[in-house]
């Protein structure tokens, strides 16, 4: 399992989040604890590089560097 850290300015973010995207954002970050490779590479020309992305919610997307 890993684990996940928010630096300050991504804090602010998640605080600022409309409260119907709390949930699906609290499901992205369980999925990232157990399964963090899982999202579409960040750069489909890297796809080796340790940066992906995920979606959540209707409209959301999230990328995370492993």
């Amino acid at each position: 399992m890993y684990t996940l850290t928010t630096d300050e300015t991504s804090r602010r973010q998640v605080d600022a989040l409309p409260a119907e995207a709390l949930a699906p954002f609290a499901e992205l970050r369980a999925v990232l604890e157990v399964a963090p490779w899982n999202g579409q590479p960040n750069h489909r020309d890297k796809p080796d590089t340790p940066m992906r992305a995920m979606s959540f919610g209707p409209d959301g997307q999230a990328t995370s560097s492993t």
